[in-house]
Parts: structure tokens; sequence; C-alpha cells
């Protein structure tokens, strides 16, 4: 059996209609049915196909409800098929936050050879995010009201059914995730006839039972009241500091860009110049270096695009090509200054890498160059700057280990005409 959703709409929602007023209202446009605020008209019709010897038949359409309708699962019990879902309605209140109160409602309704019946109503719990339901002797429905995890104010919660009545709601204890990971998905099934459900988050999966009294044993003739065993965990990754991660990062980025910023405000007009016996040199400052390296970044962007492109059928995430674009800057760095003495951005802003003596720098300084740029550019971005605007020959790390700087290449004088 599949399920689905389909949402129509026959007209403005009441509040629309009370803002268009009597004299606004198109002729011949029904009048708003829906609940307060949602489309006039609005239902959500259930479908349903099922596959039978190899071939698809479409019963009839299923029941519809007047509001939005979500997480459509199915269920047996002694045979007939349940299939649940989750209608939200929203209704106008000015009293609350927002201006609008929802209420969630689970209904269901059970599949004959006859067709459908008519769908009947148990109240959800507040905000319910996901349903799951499983059957057998008797079908247990499992709700949750938290998008961002499971915790001991919002649980999973049970009720059970026997085809008469439902039982009152029952909160599973111990399914808490004490990472509070967002949660993916709710399931339920059987396992050696006891109803379970399964709980998975990005980083745990886990599973929990109900023991019945038929399973429970006796003691001393008396009978176990049925109870949810202790939750297991079936997979789990490691528990990654990431909230005490980040607030580390941020701190040491905010305080070097904080150290970039004064740098920039003492450095505001500073003229680098250094006498060799080569002659005159003048020391590149931030700004042209900035411009070469965005242009280059650039080159290097549309070189990652197209490796990937040709490599793969898959479009890579942005942090695999922030990586990429990092890692193949070393070798694009190591080729273009080894064989030309700059790169395409260092010529298009005028400057070039040479030794302290003003001469074109060796292999082995220019590799190290090039390696120490993941340092400058990559794991740690402010710090390449707060050395260009610190040290004395306006060198970042990579430079102070090769003992190279980067200097403007003076322009040509035109020539006088004769």
């Amino acid at each position: 059996w599949v399920f689905g959703v389909c949402t129509s709409s026959d007209g403005p929602s009441e509040e629309e209609a009370a803002k268009m007023g009597p004299s606004d209202a198109l002729p011949g446009q029904p009048l708003p049915t829906g609940p307060p605020g949602r489309a006039g008209g609005a239902k959500c019709q259930i479908h349903a196909a099922v596959l039978r010897g190899g071939l698809w038949a479409e019963p009839p359409s299923g029941p519809s409800s007047p509001a939005d309708c979500s997480n459509i699962c199915a269920a047996r019990l002694r045979g007939v098929l349940y299939v649940f879902w989750r209608s939200r309605a929203t209704a106008l209140n000015p009293d609350s936050a927002g201006g609008q109160d929802e209420h969630d409602t689970i209904y269901y309704a059970s599949i004959t050879p006859e067709g459908w019946s008519e769908p009947a109503a148990i109240d959800g719990i507040a905000h319910t995010t996901r349903i799951a339901v499983c059957g057998g002797d008797r079908l247990w429905l499992f709700m949750q009201n938290s998008v961002r995890g499971i915790s001991a104010k919002h649980p999973v919660v049970s009720r059970n059914f026997d085809g008469g009545t439902w039982s009152e709601p029952e909160s599973i204890e111990g399914l808490a995730d004490p990472r509070r990971d967002r949660t993916l998905f709710l399931m339920a099934g059987r396992h050696k006839g006891r109803p379970s459900a399964i709980v998975a988050s990005r980083q745990i999966v886990r599973i929990v039972q109900r023991n019945e009294p038929a399973s429970a044993g006796a003691v001393a003739g008396r009978r176990h009241a049925a109870f949810w065993a202790e939750p297991v965990t079936v997979y789990s990754l490691p528990y990654a500091h990431r909230i005490e991660v980040v607030l580390v990062l941020g701190l040491l980025f905010s305080t070097l860009m904080i150290g970039v910023g004064v740098s920039l405000w003492r450095a505001r007009g500073r003229v680098i110049v250094l006498e060799t016996p080569s002659g005159t040199l003048f020391v590149a400052d931030w700004r042209l270096r900035a411009v070469a390296a965005m242009f280059d970044f650039s080159l290097i962007s549309v070189l990652c695009l197209l490796l990937t492109a040709i490599m793969s059928s898959e479009q890579p995430g942005q942090i695999q090509l922030i990586i990429m674009m990092h890692v193949l800057s070393v070798p694009y760095s190591l080729i273009c200054e080894a064989a030309m003495g700059q790169t395409p951005g260092k010529r298009l802003a005028g400057v070039a890498v040479v030794t302290w003596d003003g001469r074109r720098p060796a292999l082995w300084q220019i590799v190290i160059r090039s390696v120490f740029r993941l340092v400058d550019a990559f794991i740690l971005a402010p710090v390449g700057m707060l050395f260009i605007l610190n040290t004395r020959l306006a060198q970042r790390v990579g430079d102070v280990l090769a003992r190279t700087i980067v200097i403007r290449i003076p322009r040509p004088e035109p020539k006088q005409p004769s």
C-alpha cells in the first residue's frame, strides 16, 4: 500500500475575506468554509494505491480533512488496515504569541473491501511533529512534539487502541538524548510480538520495546504490569562537542579580526622601502596583495568546478568546494611562482615575490611559501593579514619562514616622443 495527500483550496481564508470586506468579494466566489486563518474550503484528500499480482490498483479516494495533513502511516489491527494522518488547524487568536493558535489532531480511518470508513479523530499532543504506528492484536500510536530533539520536557507519547477505545497518553521515559540532537525520523514496529519504537537522529539510533503482562511472567501468582523497557542504543557516533568548539573558534576569530582592524588603523599610509645591492625595492602593501589573492582564488574556484565536473557527476557541497580550493592553491602558486615568479593575480596587481636582496627565490623557498599558504589563508585566515600588517617587511608566515618579500614592480616610464 502507498498513501499520499493532496491539498486544494477553493476560496480565500477567513482572515483574507475579513480584510477584503463585502464590497471586495468577487462575484460567484464561495464564502470561506475552512478553519480560521486557512484557505477557505481547503481540503486535504487522502489517496491510496495498492499492488496486487504485479499490477497497481487505485481504490476510491480516501477521506478528506479541512486542514493541513501530513505524516501518513498505516498498520493492521486483526487483519483490518488502518491509516493515520496528522492534521494541523490554525485559529486566529490576538491574545496568543504570533496571533494564532495551532491545534493538532490525529485522524484515522480503516480500509475494507467496501471502501473507506468515516474518519475518526483523537487529540494529539501540542505541536505534534511526527507520528508512527504499529499493529497486531492492538494498534500502538507514537507521537513526538519537538523538532529539535526528544527531551524530558518533550518526550515520545504512546497510545494504544484495541478496536473500541483508546488508552490515555503515556510518556516513554528514557528516550531523551542528552546531546539534544535533531530527530530525523520516528518509526514503529513489532519485534518478537512486542510493540517497539525507533528514534533516529544524526548521531544516535535508539529503540524501546513494550513489556506486556503476557510476556513479563508471573511472580507468586500475580502478573506484572505492562511497562516500557529501558531504551537500547543501536548505533551511536562519538559525541562531538560542537557547541564548545564553535564558541572557542568564534571567540578566536573575533579576537583576530579585532587585531586586524587595529593593525589596519596603525598601518595607514605606511610605505616600506628596502635598499639592496640590486637597487631600491618598494614592498607591496596589503591592498595590492588582497587584490592579487582575490583574483587568484577566483581562478582556483573555476578550476575546482571544472575538475569536479570532469571527475564526478555529483555537485560538491560548499565545504568540500572550499577545502578543494585551498588544497589546490598549493600547487597553483608553486607552479606559477616557480615558472614565472608570480601568479596571474600578482601579475594583475603588479607585484612579485623576491628574496631579501631582490633576487628570484629558489625552489625550496617557493615550496615553503606555497605550503604555508594553507595556514595563512585557510586554517586561521586573519593570521596572514596580521603578519603582513605588523612585520617590518609586510611578510606573512610563509614569507617569514622562506625569507622572501612581495614587492611592487615599477612601471616602465613611457618613452618621450622624439
